[in-house]
């Protein structure tokens, strides 16, 4: 759909104060960055000492970031800025679907990482299984050990498999580096390595894995904030469902960038209420298509204009 807006006033609003503060930004820069280097290199080994008068300049054309499957994030803040609401932005990238309510997963599993290392810094009062309650604030390293997890740094012990942490705040985990604040953490073996342990934060509702999801900025309009919420409610239903037999039903590092507390710290109290208030007044909303949330509600950063589905991209050929 065409947007009444010049670039130059989509970039301003994409990019108001705090936009660069959350984990989706931050990775955009950093790709584009090393993409750009990449293309330096390239020329400096393939251009060679060019002749006498050869023309040295390059021209590259292109545009969009990530997959270009599904939503757009950057296109739904241009859609939103223009006075699109949520629904609107949602059917715009997702041919032929509709928004429609469904009952939200109350269990939800997100895979932190997988490693032969875990830190854990855990808050005074949050009890260790097999340790119990601790009396101030620890820093733990949990490594496997035959069959269990031996803890070292602030405890010292050897315990069973799974090993869980009920915290009473904030929790770093390292990996990947973030504080997370709803739920539990459970560090178990590794399926198919026994030199590596998988942490895992269960006991989520949808609401908590949706609260820590770092995907967009929380400056930007509300109803493109209220899209991306609802985008990544469909991947949390469908996920869930497809889930029996592992240990978790979503991966924080691929099914959405789930930073936990680290969302809230980077909004601020001026940006933070948006977001919670895009996740509120969109509860039980998902993206459907002939009646069932659509099986794979991707998005990514831009898509340049025109987004691909997954057939062209290599993927299922499902309705995306």
């Amino acid at each position: 759909m065409p947007l009444n807006l010049t670039a130059a006033a989509t970039d301003a609003l994409c990019m108001a104060p705090g936009s660069h503060s959350t984990h989706a930004s931050r990775r955009i820069s950093s790709r584009m960055a090393a993409l750009l280097t990449a293309v330096v290199v390239l020329v400096a080994f393939t251009a060679g000492t060019p002749p006498a008068g050869a023309e040295e300049s390059f021209t590259f054309t292109g545009g969009g970031w990530g997959h270009g499957v599904g939503l757009s994030q950057y296109g739904a803040c241009g859609m939103a800025s223009a006075g699109s609401n949520y629904a609107q932005v949602l059917t715009h990238y997702y041919t032929g679907t509709r928004v429609s309510g469904v009952a939200e997963p109350a269990n939800l599993r997100v895979l932190l990482a997988e490693s032969s290392t875990f830190t854990l810094e855990v808050p005074k009062g949050s009890t260790i299984s097999g340790v119990g309650k601790l009396g101030s604030d620890r820093t733990v390293t949990v490594k496997p050990s035959g069959g269990k997890a031996r803890l070292s740094g602030g405890v010292s012990a050897t315990v069973a498999l799974p090993l869980t942490v009920a915290r009473t705040g904030a929790m770093r985990v390292s990996p990947p580096g973030q504080r997370f604040d709803r739920g539990h953490l459970v560090i178990r073996a590794h399926p198919e390595d026994s030199a590596k342990l998988r942490a895992i934060i269960g006991g989520l509702t949808t609401r908590d894995y949706l609260l820590g999801l770092g995907e967009m900025p929380a400056s930007w309009p509300v109803e493109a904030l209220k899209s991306q919420a609802t985008a990544a409610r469909t991947v949390a239903v469908v996920k869930a469902a497809s889930s029996a037999g592992s240990d978790h039903d979503l991966k924080g590092y691929l099914d959405g960038a789930y930073i936990g507390y680290e969302v809230r710290a980077q909004a601020g109290p001026t940006y933070w209420p948006r977001w919670v208030n895009a996740i509120d007044t969109t509860a039980g909303k998902v993206v459907t298509y002939g009646g069932k949330p659509i099986a794979s509600a991707v998005y990514s950063s831009s898509s340049g204009g025109a987004p691909r589905t997954a057939r062209t991209c290599g993927g299922p050929r499902r309705r995306t």
